[in-house]
């Protein structure tokens, strides 16, 4: 399943999936991207009312539900 468990403490463990996080940025296009440890800079992000619509080579269901399992298994 690549899953990958780690014991931190004396009943405590540490479970990670880098081949299935590797597969959603790579699907993504954001292999190269950097960590942040908030997602924007605290002003709210503006709606783009009458700009292009979203248009990704990527299937937005598909990476979702990668996430979700990853957030629900591991």
């Amino acid at each position: 399943m690549g899953i990958i468990i780690k014991k931190t403490g004396p009943s405590e463990f540490s479970l990670t999936q880098p081949g299935l996080i590797e597969k959603v940025l790579k699907v993504t296009g954001m292999s190269d991207a950097n960590g942040t440890h908030t997602p924007t800079k605290g002003a709210p992000v503006g709606a783009n009312l009458y700009g292009l619509d979203f248009k990704e080579d990527w299937e937005y269901a598909s990476v979702a539900g990668m996430l979700m399992y990853l957030a629900a298994n591991t």
